[in-house]
């Protein structure tokens, strides 16, 4: 018979997740419980930085614990309150701490094997997030420095004398005419801005999970199955393995598509980057040092080659998960960074503003330097008379290029992998928690949080 959860049992699965919160934060409580606090580190590059996954058998043994002794008090005071439905209701009772207790020897024993799985899924689930977050940062920059040229050059209004002895101008506005580049560059704004935000909440949930799902949520859960609180165990137990397991899963899984993804249109490419240290690899680092991983290291797929027979050939399409994880995104104004290794994706936006601005300058030969000085130089004059600044010759041509290349940045990378895929992921997280939380025979209603993302 499936149950639904009903406000009294949410009510009580928060007040118990408010108080291991504070039992966690209680250094006392925790010293003399499970040994000193650690400090939490998301990155998890430090080793014992995390909380310990055998801390959540322990609470969850205290629930089983208190609920054998709440069903032993049951049937102490039994003669007092002797009836059917009592004596049937202390059944159920042992029953489930039965049947918890069973579950809870089963997880234990899988999460012996299966811990370092998922704390391996994590961190590169996290190496993935950050890899997209520094790549949407640096559209951001680029966009918005693409935005402020545009703003400039449709602001003017040209005007021009009418030849005659009387002293007549003519003007007129030619905004209309950048109408549509305005409207991709506003669009491709908002969605990158979307982007950072969304993305920046995934990486905060799978801190979350690494740190706290397994040592918060899950024994809550099991601690509510040991009161008789059924129903709200198996949503919490639900919603910690969905998340710890299959979330991370799945954002990998999002990331190798991704990765392959770059490496084929980088293939077709005659202009893989604006930075040479990125040469024909789908992911980029600002500094290239320490990046290729060594035996036994955390890599992410970097290129078609990264599974070759040869280690010496396979490291080099390789990237040291370590690496991504190592520092936030800093460059500098010239072809050399700043900061630490910032990686991100050798996307289209970025190629185009090689091409854009690099290429077309280092690419001309000297007839090519003649005639394009002599075209641009005409330009100005006739533009000059019409009383626009050279700026706006120099401008126009890159920036109508620049913007039809990144239409496809903003169709491909911002809005189906920073913001779609996303949504997708949840999705099904969100439904394979409430399968999980079904075979172990509760149904809960997600809608609503549905509705919400």
């Amino acid at each position: 018979m499936m149950a639904r959860i009903g406000k009294t049992p949410f009510a009580i699965a928060l007040l118990l997740a408010v108080a291991l919160l504070i039992g966690q934060l209680n250094s006392s409580f925790f010293s003399d419980l499970f040994g000193t606090p650690r400090s939490i580190s998301c990155t998890g590059t430090t080793p014992g930085t995390t909380v310990d996954w055998k801390v959540w058998i322990g609470f969850s043994f205290i629930g089983l614990f208190l609920g054998t002794a709440i069903v032993s008090l049951g049937y102490i005071f039994s003669g007092a309150f002797s009836s059917a439905q009592y004596n049937e209701f202390l059944k159920g009772k042992l029953w489930e701490i039965i049947e918890t207790a069973a579950l809870l020897s089963i997880f234990s024993l899988s999460f012996i094997g299966l811990s370092g799985y998922g704390e391996k899924n994590i961190k590169n689930a996290q190496a993935y997030s950050t890899l997209i977050q520094n790549t949407i940062v640096f559209d951001f920059g680029v966009m918005l420095a693409a935005s402020m040229a545009t703003g400039f050059i449709v602001n003017i209004n040209p005007q021009f004398k009418v030849p005659g002895a009387a002293f007549i101008s003519l003007g007129f506005q030619i905004t209309p005419m950048f109408k549509p580049i305005i409207d991709a560059l506003n669009l491709t704004m908002q969605l990158i801005t979307t982007a950072v935000g969304m993305w920046s909440a995934q990486g905060l949930l799978l801190c979350f999970a690494k740190t706290q799902m397994l040592a918060l949520l899950l024994p809550i859960g099991f601690f509510l199955r040991a009161l008789g609180v059924k129903g709200g165990g198996n949503a919490l137990i639900g919603i910690s393995l969905a998340v710890y397991f299959a979330y991370p899963y799945l954002i990998i899984i999002m990331g190798e598509v991704v990765t392959s993804h770059m490496a084929n249109m980088i293939a077709g490419s005659q202009t893989p980057h604006l930075l040479s240290t990125c040469s024909d690899k789908p992911i980029c680092c600002l500094q290239s040092a320490g990046t290729i991983p060594g035996p036994g290291d955390d890599y992410l797929p970097n290129g078609k080659r990264w599974n070759d027979p040869d280690p010496a050939i396979a490291s080099q399409y390789r990237i040291k998960t370590d690496a991504v994880l190592s520092g936030g995104f800093a460059m500098s104004l010239g072809s050399a960074s700043t900061g630490a290794n910032a990686c991100m994706y050798n996307n289209m936006l970025a190629r185009a503003y090689k091409a854009t601005f690099g290429d077309i300058v280092n690419n001309l030969t000297t007839w090519g330097v003649v005639g394009t000085m002599g075209a641009a130089g005409a330009l100005a004059f006739l533009f000059n008379y019409m009383n626009i600044s050279w700026l706006t010759v120099f401008l126009m041509v890159p920036l109508s290029f620049f913007v039809i290349h990144s239409v496809e940045e903003m169709l491909y990378f911002v809005f189906i992998v920073t913001i779609l895929m996303p949504l997708f992921i949840l999705f099904i997280t969100l439904t394979l928690a409430r399968e999980i939380s079904k075979a172990l025979g509760t149904e809960i209603d997600l809608s609503s949080l549905e509705k919400l993302v």
